[in-house]
């Protein structure tokens, strides 16, 4: 069986710089091979990030469930200071 995942994940910040900040912190996770592509940029004050898996789909929720740990974690981060 093939299967394709995607999921487009946008969120809304205050300003571009916490945006950015954000999308900074996610960076490093942009990945592009055969089975999982993971990219991220931002439009203003959103960060759009793109998940396309063809591994399967615990991989899939899997790759969703670090991605959106890692941008709480930078948004918890981003309120202290």
């Amino acid at each position: 069986m093939n299967l394709k995942a995607f999921a487009k994940i946008e969120l809304t910040y205050d300003n571009e710089k916490a945006a950015r900040v954000i999308l900074d912190s996610i960076s490093p996770d942009n990945i592009s091979d055969k089975l999982l592509k993971i990219s991220s940029h931002i439009s203003g004050n959103k960060v759009i990030i793109a998940v396309e898996c063809t591994k399967s789909i615990g991989s899939f929720l899997s790759t969703l469930d670090d991605l959106l740990f890692n941008i709480q974690a930078a948004g918890r981060t981003l309120e202290k200071i």
